[in-house]
This record gives structure tokens, C-alpha cells and sequence, in this order.
């Protein structure tokens, strides 16, 4: 099961045009291998003797797959609304810090350089990349070098004291949804893809079952049938990965903060 899991991830890793081949070429090699087995006249006589009616032999598998198949929808959906969620609280968290600057420039421009450096590089350098290669070792230390310099101000006395403890708790949701956006991009749904891949290629077979006695019926079959379950599953295999392109979670709200942020504190808190 471990090996199927990794072959899963390596195949969902693929460039879209590849991933979207060899989910064709399984479908294919499998009617063909189904078409094969069933042309033999003993396999056909044997098979029309001791087969099932047609319905009985595929509807339960084609109801199963549906169901299976929703269920997986259902998932991705939920990572890819977890993704955008991920980043619009990195947004978030860098926007707070780049008002709570503004309270005073002096007193704060090293956090707010700091976060200025991960906003740049998350947004122009790890997010065009994070798909395919995760996360950024220079995001990450840039984060650390935010973090130590909101620390810093701990002990501010005052207002300061107070601005210095909301920046800190901004910076902690900026982690927060970093490394929740990390886990996001690691993982996948490699189980539910196994069920899902073995249905439907057992709903292959059972057509070129249901149709021993009528092997042009099969093929008609499939004409139909394939084409509809490559368009499901390539879909979702485009889908199971929200940063990765064709389909992907948007960086605006991370190139929002990079605008703020590179804006002068005096001139953003000028009326």
C-alpha cells in the first residue's frame, strides 16, 4: 500500500500534460487488456454462462465510484479553501504589523523592514515556485529575523509596550499560517486516490464483463464511459495541489503587503 501511496504522489507531482497522459494511458491499457480477455471464446462462453445481467454486474461499482469520487471533491475543495484561507491570513497578519509600524516609525522600522524582506520574498520568490518546490529556506529565515525583531520590543514601556504585544501576536499568526500552508503543500489524498483509481478501472472491467457476448457493445460503451471518467479524475488530479498552476491560489493578498509595506511609514501615516 506504501509503494501505491508514493507512485500516487509522484504521479499527482507530474507536469499537468504528463499527469493528464498517463491517467489516460491507465484507462486505455486497462480496456484494452479488459477487450483481450473477454475476445478469447472460451473466456466469452465462459463469462456469458456464468456472468450476472449486465446492470447487476456494473451499476454497484459505478455508484460506488460517484460516491468514492464526491468524496474526494469534496476534500480538495476543502485543502484548496484551506490554501486561499493560508494566505489571505498572511496577508492579513503582514498588513496589521505595516499599520502597527506606522504608531512609530523611529521605534519600529526594523520590524517593519523585516517584514518588508519576507513579504518581497514570499511573494516574488517562493510563491511562483512553492507548487513544485515548497517552501523557500530564505522565506523561512526571514520570517525567524521578523520574529527576533518584534521579540525585541517586548519590553517597550507605554503605548509602545502595547503596539510591540499586538505586533507579536501578528507575527505569530503570520507563522501560524505559513507553516499551515506548508503542511498543505506536503500532503495530498493519496488513499481516497487509490480507491478511486481501482474503481475505476474495476468499472472497466465490469463493462467488458456485462458485454462478454457483445464485444463492439463494450468498446461502444467505453467511448462514453472513459472520456466522462478522465474528465472527473483529471480535474481533480489538476486540482489536488492549490498552488501549483494551472489552477492555483492567488498571491494577491501577499503583493498587497509587499505595496504596503514598501511605502515610506511617514507617508503612510500622512492624511
Amino acid at each position: 500500500m506504501r509503494i501505491v501511496s508514493d507512485l500516487i504522489g509522484v504521479w499527482l507531482s507530474l507536469p499537468v500534460p504528463l499527469m493528464l497522459a498517463a491517467l489516460l494511458l491507465l484507462e486505455v491499457s486497462c480496456a484494452a487488456g479488459a477487450y483481450w480477455f473477454v475476445v478469447g471464446q472460451r473466456t466469452r462462453e465462459f463469462v456469458h454462462r456464468n456472468c450476472m445481467a449486465p446492470p447487476v454486474v456494473v451499476v454497484p461499482i459505478t455508484v460506488m465510484f460517484s460516491l468514492l469520487a464526491g468524496f474526494l471533491a469534496a476534500e480538495i475543495g476543502q485543502r484548496d479553501a484551506s490554501a486561499k484561507r493560508c494566505v489571505a491570513d498572511e496577508g492579513r497578519a503582514l498588513m496589521t504589523i505595516e499599520a502597527l509600524t506606522q504608531t512609530s516609525p523611529s521605534r519600529f522600522g526594523d520590524v517593519r523592514d523585516a517584514a518588508r524582506k519576507y513579504a518581497v520574498i514570499a511573494a516574488e520568490e517562493e510563491f511562483p515556485r512553492f507548487g513544485e518546490h515548497g517552501e523557500s529556506p530564505g522565506a523561512k529565515a526571514a520570517l525567524a529575523d521578523l520574529e527576533r525583531m518584534a521579540a525585541g520590543h517586548a519590553f517597550d514601556a507605554g503605548n509602545a509596550g502595547v503596539v510591540a504585544d499586538r505586533m507579536m501576536q501578528a507575527v505569530l499568526l503570520l507563522q501560524q499560517s505559513r507553516a499551515e500552508r506548508v503542511l498543505i503543500r506536503q500532503g495530498n489524498s493519496g488513499f481516497q486516490w487509490i480507491t478511486v483509481l481501482s474503481l475505476s478501472l474495476l468499472c472497466i472491467v465490469a463493462i467488458a464483463l456485462s458485454h462478454a457476448d457483445k464485444p463492439q457493445a463494450a468498446i461502444a460503451a467505453w467511448w462514453l464511459f472513459i472520456p466522462a471518467m478522465f474528465v472527473v479524475q483529471g480535474v481533480l488530479a489538476v486540482r489536488e495541489n492549490p498552488f501549483s498552476p494551472p489552477i492555483s491560489v492567488s498571491p494577491a493578498p501577499l503583493e498587497g503587503a509587499v505595496r504596503c509595506l514598501s511605502t515610506d511609514a511617514g507617508e503612510a501615516a500622512a492624511p
